[in-house]
């Protein structure tokens, strides 16, 4: 939408027709069209950066993350997703392939952030943090060689890292991260591999929050439950998975069926069965009131209480 936003305001300035404009819907003759989407942006480095002036920076930051910060500001590395799971839209969207951007163009958006803007906390939004080899390390390595001081956090699959999560977190840690966040989704290896998942997730994950919790870092953990294939054993193996693991917090939720993501479209045709849906709402409470009756996580939490309700 980057280069479409500006020929909408030349449209909106008379400059263009409506069927100029990529990816518009506009009314012709009193018929919806839609015009073809815009190509993706393959070189991320050559966008500005966001207008920080135009945003209080001041007055936002992430509630559910303990340890985050202000003046608080949100970063993408990259853009797409390279996984293509079968509840989720975003690696289905075919013209939204994963792209990165250099680790020079981010560190010189983080210089500016928090050497010209003040900005004390960032949080990174991409779907996938780290995904391409050797970026994670790069990026971390340029916080450090500038001396940038701030807290940061990523979005990470179960696999990122995978034998080097210790290794890699240490790094990030020195650079400023004290966040990371899941998507588990499923502890069960045949649901996973049922909605384009590996098998091996659960095992993988196990280890990265172990790692994630030796360094004293602020972990998250999300399920999905009422996937096909889920039953109550394999929503209860969610929950012990969870509560067993290091995660300082986790958050459980139904699926929701999007238009144009696979399992809609298998539902649809019968191809997938879901399970009962108070099933589902049964064991997504039970997976709170299990998880957070944990002494210790609550214990931890109460020692996050303070600095997460002054930010």
């Amino acid at each position: 939408a980057d280069g479409t936003i500006l020929q909408v305001v030349r449209f909106m300035d008379g400059d263009l027709t409506a069927s100029a404009v990529p990816g518009l819907a506009h009314l012709a003759d009193d018929r919806l069209v839609e015009n073809p989407p815009a190509p993706p942006i393959t070189d991320l480095d050559s966008l500005p950066f966001p207008d920080v002036d135009a945003i209080a920076v001041a007055a936002y930051r992430d509630r559910l993350n303990l340890v985050s910060s202000r003046p608080y500001f949100t970063v993408q590395a990259s853009r797409g997703c390279p996984f293509r799971c079968g509840f989720c839209f975003s690696g289905n969207c075919g013209y939204m392939p994963y792209r990165s951007r250099s680790p020079e163009n981010v560190l010189d958006e983080l210089i500016f952030l928090v050497e010209k803007r003040g900005v004390r906390y960032v949080a990174f939004q991409d779907d996938v943090f780290g995904f391409k080899p050797g970026h994670a390390e790069a990026l971390s390595e340029g916080i450090l060689a500038r001396g940038l001081r701030f807290g940061w956090s990523v979005i990470l699959h179960p696999t990122s890292f995978a034998g080097r999560q210790r290794e890699v977190f240490a790094l990030m840690q020195r650079a400023g991260l004290n966040a990371v966040n899941y998507g588990a989704q499923s502890s069960s290896p045949e649901v996973l591999a049922g909605i384009g998942r590996s098998r091996k997730e659960p095992e993988i994950l196990r280890e990265s929050l172990v790692a994630a919790d030796e360094l004293g870092l602020f972990s998250s953990i999300e399920y999905i439950f009422g996937l096909p294939g889920d039953t109550r054993e394999t929503m209860a193996e969610n929950i012990r998975f969870a509560c067993a693991s290091k995660a300082t917090i986790g958050n459980f939720h139904g699926l929701q069926l999007l238009e144009g993501i696979p399992i809609t479209d298998r539902v649809a045709s019968g191809e997938d069965v879901l399970p009962d849906e108070a099933l589902v709402r049964k064991m997504v409470r039970q997976a709170f009131v299990k998880f957070y009756a944990s002494p210790q996580r609550m214990m931890r939490l109460a020692g996050l209480g303070w600095r997460g309700v002054m930010g």
